[in-house]
């Protein structure tokens, strides 16, 4: 039996995806098998290929925004039309199974239905049919899949988690960027988080801290969070 940690991380914390597993850090590649769960101190994660969290609706419509200033951030070439309804389907499918209280989805045929009750969603479209879907099969799966955005602090930790998806119809390989962020006061609320950045900052080597952006901040940020 383990014993109880001394301290309660934060939701969002419990499921950040810690990419520490030693004292130092050097480039590296991390390529393992998606819905492999990963234990954390502060809780886990990787046990889902998609997640979503309290900051779910905020960050949606913080997307829905950064689109109406500029559309073209959102392409689509038209030979991956076929590609993009069937990433529609698989993450719509994919949402649907690991969150069974909040989403539904069915499909017969090309008639689909899709119940999203975290948006009060409920949609009844047809692949292929871009007029049946708001903003096209991309476009709408943009309103349903969370997207990242960098708030509150100066220094963060952040993790990218991707995915290489094989998608079952079209053949295509669909591409999942998620990535997380941590400031420095989170990660130093879980004490073995904080021992361990604050050795991997102080053993970083120059030219890597100059190419992460942080070349004046690695010696300052190591004795802040060593010497709480």
């Amino acid at each position: 039996m383990s014993a109880t940690p001394p301290f309660l991380a934060s939701p969002r914390l419990q499921r950040f995806p810690w990419p520490f597993p030693h004292d130092t850090y050097r480039y590296s590649t991390n390529v393992e098998p998606t819905f492999r769960h990963v234990e954390t101190e502060a809780g886990g994660w990787g046990g889902r290929m998609l997640e979503i969290d309290g900051d779910y609706q905020a960050e949606l419509a913080e997307r829905r925004a950064i689109l109406e200033r500029d559309p073209s951030r959102m392409a689509l070439l038209e030979h991956m039309r076929p590609a993009a309804w069937d990433a529609l389907e698989t993450v719509l499918s994919t949402l649907a199974g690991e969150y069974p209280d909040q989403m539904e989805f069915t499909r017969s045929g090309r008639a689909c239905h899709w119940v999203n009750r975290l948006l009060g969603e409920d949609r009844h479209f047809a692949i292929g049919d871009r007029s049946s879907l708001p903003g096209g099969p991309l476009g709408y799966l943009s309103t349903q899949m969370q997207e990242d955005v960098a708030l509150p602090e100066r220094l963060h930790l952040r993790v990218e988690v991707q995915h290489l998806v094989h998608l079952p119809r079209s053949g295509a390989i669909m591409f999942l960027i998620r990535t997380h962020l941590a400031s420095l006061a989170e990660i130093a609320a879980v004490p073995a988080w904080r021992e361990r950045r604050g050795r991997v900052l102080a053993k970083l080597p120059q030219d890597m801290a100059e190419y992460k952006g942080i070349g004046r901040y690695p010696g300052a940020a190591s004795a802040w969070l060593l010497d709480r």
